[in-house]
């Protein structure tokens, strides 16, 4: 019976608990990597839009109650500034100030504000991203703070 080769049982249990604890690192690694930062990711997303759309809604009503329906002239613009002491007048016409993705180059400059994340909005509250606001339309862009940059040519 010396003679016999093969497996045996301790070597198999080993190599089984050896692969079991590779097969459980791997998942945790797959959950806490994959699931949970896509998870946190869609959130900031979702509180993004959602704060957008208040902020949107607020504006409109802001031009409506200013405004009404008097403006016929498309080159006349709201006055924007009047919702928050933090907003910035972009122009890069004169080269002085722009907003410019570091991604895709997208510029925010004429016609637009600046809205830092952070700013306190009158009658709004606290916003937490930074958004570009074009002052003809009142359209509101909302901005990642880590794709976006503030260009001052002062």
């Amino acid at each position: 019976m010396k003679n016999q080769r093969g497996i045996t049982l301790i070597a198999l249990v080993i190599t089984i608990i050896v692969m079991l604890i590779l097969a459980g690192v791997t998942v945790n690694v797959m959950l806490t990597d994959g699931v949970v930062s896509k998870s946190a990711g869609a959130q900031k997303e979702g509180n993004k839009q959602a704060e957008r759309e208040r902020l949107a809604v607020y504006i409109q009503g802001h031009f409506l109650n200013n405004y009404g329906n008097t403006i016929i002239d498309a080159t006349e613009e709201m006055d924007l500034t009047t919702i928050s002491p933090n907003i910035i007048e972009l122009s890069n016409e004169s080269g002085e100030k722009s907003v410019k993705s570091k991604i895709n180059g997208t510029v925010y400059g004429d016609g637009y504000l600046y809205l830092p994340s952070g700013s306190t909005v009158k009658d709004f509250g606290t916003v937490e991203f930074s958004y570009a606001l074009n002052e003809y339309s009142g359209d509101l862009y909302a901005l990642d703070p880590v794709e976006y940059e503030l260009i001052t040519n002062e």
